[in-house]
């Protein structure tokens, strides 16, 4: 693979893809809410919903694949309850289907757990998306547009450094707030199985050098909540969790769509034929990045790392 766009640079998931996988290939990445962390690769900022200038820049830059990471992508615990941006997920799915058929380049989409809701844990790619979430009929209608195109789907629940001028996703804000000694955003009732942005690039080059195609559910190893996680985590880092922590472990009438979301990724795990990575695992690399300045304090300009030192 040669030349490689990234659309939705500017996501979480994006941000994490093109970062990693910039040394590489040639990267282009396509932003639509402002820039992404432009280090070592071109990024094109684009109207949301716009088309016609999606196809234009595919098709100028001839990349040999795309990955699409749009809003539909975040996982259950950062996906919020609403976002105009949904309505132009469709359109911009068939778009990169007949650009990349046009220009024979593979075709990879990252979505989002938050289709499913329990109480059945570890869900299978061909169980019922049961979801109430209001994003959940737009992810399946999503989906079934790309898997027809011949596109690898990823279904998975990705977490990582949202670029700048992004809103963090939950771990973030977790370790932003045990650097901060501050109340954690956690919950005890909330169950999903994470991946670390930079590793599931990692799977998803994997899968298009094996010309994969279709649905499969690709996230990390273990189950967790954002309690456990952030427990995990503040070990990691060599951080005490707060005092008087009042974590909820009922979840709220009103959002009972994001209690379990945990997917199994066997089949994936097969057709890559690679281990997945254990919750302490990905976050050792997160804590990592942290360490290397990957996300900056807007305020301070120094690395989270830092500021704990």
């Amino acid at each position: 693979m040669d030349k490689l766009i990234v659309v939705g640079a500017d996501t979480g998931a994006g941000a994490g893809v093109a970062q990693t996988l910039k040394d590489r290939c040639e990267v282009l990445g396509i932003a639509f809410r402002g820039d992404s962390d432009d280090e070592g690769y071109a990024t094109q900022c684009l109207r949301p919903g716009d088309c016609g200038g999606l196809v234009a820049a595919v098709e100028a830059f001839e990349p040999d694949c795309l990955i699409y990471a749009g809003s539909l992508s975040a996982a259950n615990w950062d996906l919020p309850a609403n976002d105009s941006a949904w309505e132009h997920e469709p359109a911009m799915a068939e778009c990169l289907v007949a650009a990349s058929r046009r220009l024979n380049a593979k075709l990879i989409a990252i979505s989002s757990d938050a289709v499913f809701a329990g109480p059945k844990l570890f869900h299978e790619e061909s169980e019922p998306t049961t979801s109430t979430h209001p994003a959940a009929n737009a992810i399946v209608q999503w989906e079934q547009i790309l898997t027809a195109g011949g596109a690898l789907v990823a279904r998975t629940h990705v977490y990582g450094w949202a670029p700048a001028g992004v809103e963090p996703g939950l771990v973030e804000r977790i370790a932003q707030s045990l650097m901060d000694a501050a109340a954690l955003p956690v919950d005890g009732w909330r169950y999903a199985t994470p991946i670390l942005a930079t590793d599931l690039a990692e799977f998803l080059w994997r899968g298009a050098d094996r010309n994969l195609a279709g649905l499969y559910h690709l996230s990390g190893a273990e189950r967790t909540n954002p309690f456990r996680l952030a427990s995990e985590l503040a070990s990691i880092l060599g951080l005490s969790m707060p005092r008087n922590l009042n974590v909820h472990l009922t979840p709220p009438v009103d959002n009972g769509w994001l209690l379990e979301t945990s997917l199994d990724s066997r089949r994936a795990r097969r057709a890559l034929d690679v281990p997945l990575p254990m919750l302490r695992e990905g976050l050792g690399r997160f804590a990592e990045q942290q360490a290397a300045g990957r996300r900056r304090d807007s305020a301070t300009q120094e690395p989270l790392a830092q500021q704990a030192a």
